[in-house]
């Protein structure tokens, strides 16, 4: 079969498919999405950040520009982002193609629970892993950054996962001087770019973040670290460069901790997919054992999404 038609057919069997889930998603997350999409009819540009606080308690500009033009352009919420649930799964269908996932693991990934809570309830998290998956399939550094920054824009959370991302990629760096200024030039503007960014979130966003973080500590505590353990413990069974890989992810559990929320936990397992993934671990048995479970755990989620019209 021809790709580009493999391609179409892919994006309207999983558009028809994430339209009825999205429909049978009555309740939770959706309520306030639907609210917030429907608001926007008749606001303009600048309304946008005001209606989606107001809404969704969140004010991620990115998100609520791609919702502002979904309704401009007339179209049904359920559609439109049935559309970008699409996109996703082509998205993140070609990355793991194109560096060698096992066909089981592909199969396990779309029938994953973090997939089904991305195509459901988590708006925001499905534009930003959209714009993620996009960034580590490009070749281009800039352009790559580009979309991490509108990942970013899409999903503050997203801050975590490239923060700890920094911390691992610390972990390699040798005490060579002469690399160590060689390096600091090269990402000098990009450091730089990225503070400039961060004190604008700061001064913008500072009352939202704080809100969100005050909201999240309600479930804090050693429980909500126990899933990034288990990942460090198939790091230094599994995976090489197992020293980058558990900063990495001891960033994230850092972040677990004081924030509590399983929404943390899902950026682990995202960081931990990738390494799994660029080293072609994807065959390996304890990687499917994990993957067959959060697939049993997917399965279950969507039978009460068209049941109870929610997945919790």
């Amino acid at each position: 079969m021809p790709i580009k038609i493999f391609y179409t057919l892919a994006l309207i069997v999983f558009s028809a498919f994430s339209y009825l889930y999205l429909s049978a998603y009555r309740f939770g997350d959706q309520i306030a999405y639907r609210n917030f999409y429907l608001n926007l009819t008749y606001a303009p540009l600048g309304d946008i950040l005001f209606l989606q606080s107001f809404y969704t308690g969140s004010s991620e500009p990115i998100f609520g520009l791609i919702a502002w033009v979904g309704i401009k352009l007339s179209i049904e919420k359920n559609i439109y982002f049935s559309i970008l649930n699409a996109l996703l799964g082509i998205a993140l269908f070609r990355f793991l193609k194109n560096n060698g996932a096992s066909s089981l693991y592909i199969i396990l990934t779309f029938l994953n629970y973090y997939m089904f809570v991305m195509l459901g309830p988590g708006e925001r998290l499905k534009v930003a892993f959209l714009f993620l998956v996009i960034a580590v399939s490009f070749n281009g550094r800039y352009l790559a950054y580009l979309f991490m920054l509108c990942a970013l824009l899409s999903h503050f959370q997203m801050g975590i996962l490239l923060l700890s991302r920094f911390v691992g990629l610390l972990s390699t760096i040798q005490l060579n001087v002469h690399l160590v200024k060689k390096e600091l030039v090269k990402i000098l503007p990009v450091v730089l770019a990225a503070s400039i960014v961060g004190f604008v979130f700061l001064y913008e966003f500072s009352s939202v973040l704080l809100s969100k973080i005050e909201f999240y500590q309600n479930n804090r505590g050693l429980l909500a670290i126990a899933n990034i353990f288990l990942l460090m413990m198939c790091t230094l069974i599994i995976l090489k460069q197992k020293i980058e890989i558990l900063f990495t992810l001891a960033a994230i559990a850092i972040a677990a901790y004081v924030l509590g929320s399983e929404r943390i936990n899902i950026l682990a397992f995202f960081i931990f997919s990738f390494f799994v993934i660029k080293q072609q671990k994807t065959s390996h048995p304890l990687i499917l054992l994990m993957m067959s479970y959060l697939a049993i755990k997917g399965l279950y989620f969507v039978r009460d999404v068209f049941v109870f019209g929610t997945g919790y």
